[in-house]
Order: C-alpha cells, then structure tokens, then sequence
C-alpha cells in the first residue's frame, strides 16, 4: 500500500528550526506540530 506524504510548510520548519535549536526533544516537537517523530527528526538533522 503507498505511503501518503505531505510536506511540512515553510513555517513548520522554521518552527522546527527553533525549537531544535532550543534543544527541544525530538518527540516533543513532533507532538507540537501534531506528526509522528520521523517527519520532523529528519529535517532538524
């Protein structure tokens, strides 16, 4: 079965941007925008 793929939007990753740089948990940010923990570990790596 094919996977559904959205893209985060250009204010997710900057909000990502923040909180990664404010040494926020992975799963915490992935909890804030509401998206399973890969999504948004990838783009603060």
């Amino acid at each position: 079965m094919p996977r559904r793929y959205v893209h985060l939007s250009l204010e997710d990753r900057r909000k990502i941007a923040r909180w990664h740089d404010a040494r926020m948990p992975v799963h915490e940010i992935a909890a804030r925008l509401g998206r399973k923990r890969c999504a948004d570990h990838t783009v603060s790596a």
